[in-house]
């Protein structure tokens, strides 16, 4: 403890909360890409009561993007169930396995949405939380081996339309496998005139089409010591800088 606090005072830090912790689902799956179940999955959870909030928005706070509302899927027990109902008859299925993949911090998070699931739902959906380490982690969320996940969505840039094209068809970051023609032209319209309505109406799409579910934010934080010059931070994570770096 010593250690760190001596730490503590020999750095000099900057923290951006420019991340965000989503259950994300791999749409890459027939089961997954039945957006009534993913509605039904999103509207069966209070996350208020998982989390002690209930995050209003895809991009975390750093894009501090603000201006039209953005809307979503409410907690609405009836709403989930007859979702669920529609889902499994759309998919000739009577029950469903469906594994939550997370790694060791989030493992209670996970436990918490899968009861939410059970209870509200019933015998036909079984939750599984599998802990994974987070090298493997990685490995099974880059092969797109999972069912859902809880995810820490990040994009080394300062822009907002570049975090949300991570959900663009083809984008080497959109490990969900998400694929909409509607999303990408949503897209190419921002790129060309980011408003705040555009950026809200995005973040509503993706919200209720349940493509992902905001559960928490993190934080990205860049640290030197003290008495080291010539490293300069831009406020984009992806940007440092060493000009005559020394200490």
């Amino acid at each position: 403890d010593e250690d760190k606090a001596e730490l503590g005072r020999s750095v000099v830090k900057t923290e951006l909360e420019n991340i965000a912790c989503s259950l994300i689902f791999n749409m890459a799956d027939e089961v997954m890409q039945n957006s009534s179940l993913r509605l039904g999955l999103a509207a069966c959870v209070d996350l208020t009561e998982v989390t002690g909030t209930r995050l209003e928005t895809v991009l975390p706070p750093y894009y501090n993007v603000d201006g039209a509302s953005v809307e979503g899927v409410s907690y609405n027990i009836d709403e989930a169930r007859g979702n669920m109902v529609k889902a499994f008859d759309e998919l000739g299925i009577e029950t469903l396995d469906l594994e939550i993949l997370c790694v060791e911090k989030y493992e209670s998070t996970a436990k918490a949405l899968v009861s939410f699931w059970q209870k509200n739902i019933g015998v036909e959906l079984n939750g599984i939380v599998t802990v994974a380490d987070e090298s493997d982690f990685a490995k099974r969320i880059a092969s797109g081996d999972y069912d859902a996940a809880i995810y820490s969505l990040t994009v080394d840039s300062a822009d907002p339309v570049d975090f949300l094209s991570m959900f663009t068809s083809g984008n080497s970051l959109n490990v969900m496998n998400y694929s909409s023609d509607e999303y990408d032209r949503l897209v190419n319209e921002l790129k060309l005139s980011a408003t705040d309505e555009k950026l809200a109406y995005c973040q509503s799409y993706l919200l209720k089409n349940a493509v992902v579910m905001p559960i928490c934010t993190e934080t990205t934080v860049f640290a030197v010591q003290k008495d080291v010059s010539g490293i300069y931070f831009s406020g984009d994570s992806s940007n440092i800088y060493f000009y005559n770096a020394r200490k």
